[in-house]
């Protein structure tokens, strides 16, 4: 959603991951909603737990991070890290999998 917010709507970075992550809030409830109609409800307590920290971390270390860097430096710290993730999710770093996996 963001590369679309920033290239295609010529949204700043900084707004367009506000954007993005508001956005996800009703897309997140709709999506976990249709898994649950279709018999796959989500894992309620992970589901809390991982919100909890993902709003604290969000409040306290991601959005302020986010506002003190540059658009140009943000922009390119979250195309690398996409840039990571989705050579990992195609099976491009299986040192990074095994890594992950000894945690």
């Amino acid at each position: 959603m963001v590369p679309g917010l920033v290239f295609l709507l010529a949204q700043e970075q900084h707004v367009a991951q506000a954007t993005s992550l508001a956005a996800m809030v009703l897309l997140g409830a709709v999506g976990a909603l249709r898994y649950g109609v279709e018999g796959r409800a989500p894992d309620v307590p992970s589901s809390v737990l991982l919100a909890i920290g993902g709003m604290v971390g969000a409040y306290f270390l991601g959005a302020p991070l986010a506002n003190r860097l540059p658009a140009k430096t943000l922009q390119q710290f979250f195309g690398g890290v996409m840039l990571l993730v989705g050579l990992h999710m195609m099976g491009a770093y299986g040192w990074l999998g095994r890594l992950l996996a000894h945690r």
